[in-house]
């Protein structure tokens, strides 16, 4: 009897609302959400690189066309296409599917830019001057798009389609120009670096220390993603071979394009001279 009465008052609690049940597990019904997808630099010449870069969360497949059917949730990506053209990155999970664009303008052989892909609007120029400042000054901002109904550059909003905009950073800063037209959008990017009072660093007594450099995994069939990550101690600058500057710790995911031993290089330098690591990984058909 008792018990019963006590299953009465909990269902009656439920139903008011002062207990709740938990029926099974799962994920939230949510779509996966574009962090940031960005291309740098903006345009290229025929024959040069640029940099594609990406963050996704929530998740379960993230394809890049053209060239990647399978992503990491977070990685970057060396292209060097011989046309303009526009990256269309898709992150897809079982509640849906979100799509973000990032478009590589490649210029002609006369020097001229090429016109977008049909429908998507796009960043024609955008950078700072200066792009150094010492603390409290200021820097512009300019940019110019075509075929976009709306801008907006992260940490200040809105703003028109071309424009100027003065800027004073309290520190390094990289600004993302997001252009869209309603349908499409691209991005694009550009930093201000915020110099310390005294541009001169101490000398060093000692080369940088690599505290390691690792390739993960060190075998993958081609295609395949591979994490290169690093940690290095007392270096000025440190750069990975192929990808230009790096900070002193961190991991990127690269991409595999060819067959046999790929060896990756990692310099760090200071004024007492530079140490190099390298890893390699092998890569089957």
């Amino acid at each position: 009897m008792r018990n019963v009465i006590l299953l009465a008052m909990i269902l009656l609690l439920a139903a008011s609302g002062c207990i709740t049940f938990a029926m099974g597990g799962g994920t939230a019904n949510t779509a996966p959400v574009v962090i940031s997808f960005t291309v740098n630099p903006v345009s290229i010449n025929p024959g040069d690189t640029a940099v594609l870069s990406w963050e996704v969360q929530n998740a379960s497949s993230i394809s890049i066309d053209p060239g990647m059917p399978a992503a990491a949730s977070t990685g970057a990506e060396k292209v060097a296409p011989s046309s303009t053209t526009t990256y269309i990155l898709t992150a897809s999970n079982s509640a849906g599917s979100t799509r973000a664009t990032a478009l590589l303008t490649v210029a002609s052989a006369a020097g001229t830019q090429q016109p977008p892909a049909s429908g998507l609007p796009a960043i024609l120029s955008f950078s700072a001057s200066p792009s150094s400042i010492s603390p409290g000054g200021s820097a512009v901002l300019s940019w110019t798009t075509s075929n976009a109904t709306g801008a907006t550059i992260s940490g200040i909003g809105a703003v028109g389609t071309n424009g100027v905009t003065s800027v004073s950073p309290a520190v390094t800063t990289t600004y993302i120009l997001t252009a869209t037209n309603g349908t499409n959008s691209v991005t694009g990017a550009t930093s201000v670096e915020v110099t310390a009072a005294s541009t001169t660093p101490p000398a060093s007594s000692s080369r940088p220390n690599i505290l390691y450099f690792t390739a993960n995994p060190s075998s993958v069939a081609l295609g395949g993603s591979i994490v290169l990550s690093w940690d290095v101690l007392d270096a000025s600058s440190v750069i990975l071979q192929g990808y230009g500057p790096v900070q002193s710790s961190g991991s990127l995911t690269v991409y595999t394009s060819g067959t046999g031993t790929i060896t990756f290089q990692l310099t760090a330098q200071n004024s007492a001279g530079s140490s190099i690591a390298s890893t390699t990984v092998s890569v089957s058909p």
